[in-house]
């Protein structure tokens, strides 16, 4: 059985062939997340074929445990660890209520077919964190990820000048009142 194969054997019955590990048939229920390949069907497939791997990002707060987020149709994957408001003494705040906000996003941008729509989605959302806390951010390859939390509809960006210039006249023209007429 090869390396990868052991590591999924649990969720799948696997058949061991002379020359290879073939996967002779995936439990309804595979691990939540698992990645199934959408590709060939039925009979004896290899397994490391069958099973998508994927770049992930696993985060880890102190000693939470941790969050994996990937998913087999993403382009984009990032976290972010925000630190806003007055960080240090020279900061200029512009309001009076102005306070610091110390957060961490794990987060990503799918790239899917024509027709249909791409999603922001979110493993975690400006999770609170404080000062002392330890962030551990690993990339892997896996074939499982966490739940999303939330996804959002991502915004089609214009490629085409032409376009482009349309959209920026539709925007101008559904906010000239409201700026013209302060001048």
């Amino acid at each position: 059985m090869c390396s990868i194969c052991a590591r999924y054997a649990s969720c799948c019955v696997v058949r061991i062939c002379e020359a290879s590990c073939l996967l002779t048939r995936v439990r309804a229920d595979p691990p939540s997340g698992t990645f199934l390949s959408r590709r060939g069907a039925g009979g004896g497939r290899n397994l490391c074929d069958s099973l998508i791997h994927v770049y992930a990002l696993k985060l880890q707060i102190n000693d939470q445990a941790p969050v994996i987020g990937g998913a087999d149709d993403l382009a984009v994957l990032n976290a972010i660890v925000g630190c806003v408001g007055r960080l240090g003494p020279a900061t200029v705040t512009h309001r009076d209520d102005e306070t610091e906000d110390f957060y961490v996003t794990l987060g990503g941008l799918t790239s899917r077919p024509v027709g249909v729509t791409d999603e922001h989605l979110y493993w975690l959302s400006q999770a609170p964190i404080k000062p002392g806390d330890r962030i551990v951010i690993e990339l892997i390859e896996t074939g499982t990820a966490d739940a999303i939390a939330r996804g959002d509809d991502a915004m089609k960006h214009h490629d085409g000048e032409r376009e482009y210039f349309e959209h920026c006249k539709q925007v101008y023209l559904e906010m000239r009142s409201k700026y013209e007429s302060e001048a």
